[in-house]
């Protein structure tokens, strides 16, 4: 893993940081984000509104939860509009 951050990473990091980096890299404490997958389990609740990575998990390194709750919200948007 190291040999692959110095070689393929490293050279893709801005150069205000790459000393940091090649450094961490060096010093060895090279930790991972697990990732598994995590499907939805419906639990129907009359009146909930679930938006965003309530119903499922997204990858916290993404930001795809929040991504999902903007798209989320939009539809909503376009959902009620005709009420108003």
């Amino acid at each position: 893993m190291a040999n692959y951050l110095k070689t393929m990473i490293a050279p893709q990091v801005p150069s205000e940081l790459h000393d940091a980096f090649v450094a961490a890299v060096v010093k060895g404490n090279i930790r991972k984000m697990p990732n598994r997958s995590m499907p939805a389990a419906p639990y129907p609740t009359p009146g909930a509104l679930l938006m965003g990575d309530a119903f499922n998990m997204r990858h916290p390194l993404t930001g795809g939860g929040m991504t999902v709750a903007l798209s989320d919200i939009i539809v909503l948007r376009n959902l009620l509009r005709p009420m108003a």
